[in-house]
């Protein structure tokens, strides 16, 4: 199953540390945000022998470097389902290593909202996470401006937060409220 048939199934993304315990968890997909290098391949295998798919955040696990060469790094050695990237370089190299690829986007104000939207535009990710998840109005704007699958994550703090993210057409939510998960 495809990225988006899991979240149709499960819209909560687990987000996590490589020292996250998770013991049968609801969630489908995770984003591993943190950890060290030397953590991430057994997490990986941990959570693959539970048939989760895994994205790994480039920019957040110590040990690696967020360029290309550390792209063909976690790809070769860890063999994630995709990466998670503010680096819009490293879009169409994982794309084109066979990686699925997520842009995170920190939207702060209008002005960074309209550039947010010309990034996805120029680097086709195959999907945008949007931070804060609670800026539920420009999501929206995001999702129909560049007709990109949008996951929402930040700030999500109850489960009114995921059902208005849901709302306005994100395709998941990511979240480390593990009480969240299972909703």
């Amino acid at each position: 199953m495809t990225l988006f048939d899991r979240l149709l199934e499960h819209p909560i993304i687990g987000a996590i540390n490589t020292d996250t315990v998770i013991s049968q968890s609801p969630c489908e997909v995770f984003f591993i945000l943190g950890g060290e290098i030397s953590e991430l391949g057994a997490k990986i295998t941990e959570l693959k022998m539970q048939q989760k798919l895994v994205f790994v955040h480039m920019d957040l696990i110590q040990g690696i470097k967020s360029d290309v060469a550390g792209l063909k790094y976690i790809k070769q050695v860890f063999n994630p389902t995709g990466i998670i990237t503010t680096h819009s370089r490293l879009i169409s190299e994982a794309k084109s290593l066979g990686l699925f690829a997520i842009l995170r986007l920190f939207l702060l104000d209008s002005k960074n909202l309209k550039s947010g939207i010309r990034l996805v535009e120029k680097c086709n990710p195959d999907a945008v996470e949007v931070l804060p998840g609670a800026l539920h109005k420009a999501t929206k704007l995001i999702i129909e401006e560049t007709r990109t699958p949008v996951i929402s994550g930040g700030l999500i703090m109850d489960k009114e937060d995921v059902i208005n993210s849901l709302k306005v057409g994100v395709i998941g939510v990511s979240t480390s409220n593990v009480s969240l998960w299972s909703i």
